[in-house]
């Protein structure tokens, strides 16, 4: 009897691991477009954004943006606002790295496809682990905000703002819309993990069922 006292609390252990790791992250940046106020996990923004230069596709344009952000110092901007030929980029003070960050790249980037009219904000649910999230709000009526999202996992929630527009002063902003300017796209670039193929879950599963099997042992 008291193996099986052992064996329970054992998996009742495990029951309570699995629970922890199937407890998803919500991280809000729904209202952290702000280059001016150094918004946490923001890198920087692109006002106006490029959209379909030299015939890159949408990972390779997000990429582009994401690494010049990353060659500029910190709080500084560069280009001309309002201008679609030369954006203006403004690098946040975020995430300073005296190694270097590690630049951005198009291959096996998580590309959301059009994104439609709807509610004030938009949930992702991460299906794995990236670096960098690079959202698009109407390429050149507003802009683009770049983010560090390197420290979610698979399962987690990004809460957007669907709609965003450059704010006149400071230049360098990106501001909530209420139905003015709508998202285009997000792309997640440079995975850290393979995507989740509901491994959690069925570790979840698997020690509840255990469990469930030594309790009818001890208890029939």
């Amino acid at each position: 009897m008291n193996k099986m006292k052992y064996l329970t609390a054992l998996l009742i252990g495990i029951a309570g691991v699995c629970l922890q790791q199937a407890q998803a992250t919500s991280l809000d940046l729904s209202d952290h477009m702000h280059w001016s106020a150094n918004d946490n996990n923001l890198i920087g923004t692109v006002i106006p954004g490029i959209t379909g230069q030299g015939g890159q596709g949408q990972a390779d344009r997000d990429a582009l943006m994401t690494n010049t952000l990353l060659l500029m110092s910190h709080g500084l901007q560069a280009g001309t606002w309002g201008n679609n030929d030369n954006p203006l980029y403004s690098r946040t003070t975020w995430g300073a790295n005296p190694g270097g960050w590690t630049p951005a790249v198009a291959g096996n980037a998580g590309l959301s496809g059009e994104v439609s009219d709807g509610g004030l904000t938009l949930d992702i649910t991460l299906t794995g682990s990236f670096q960098y999230l690079v959202v698009t709000w109407d390429g050149q009526n507003a802009g683009v905000a770049v983010f560090d999202v390197s420290s979610l996992v698979a399962g987690d929630h990004i809460l957007l703002s669907r709609y965003a527009f450059p704010d006149d002063n400071p230049h360098g902003d990106l501001l909530q819309g209420n139905g003015q300017y709508l998202m285009t796209h997000w792309t997640l670039l440079n995975p850290t993990s393979a995507p989740d193929g509901g491994a959690t879950v069925m570790l979840l599963g698997a020690a509840l069922g255990a469990l469930g099997m030594a309790r009818r042992y001890l208890f029939s």
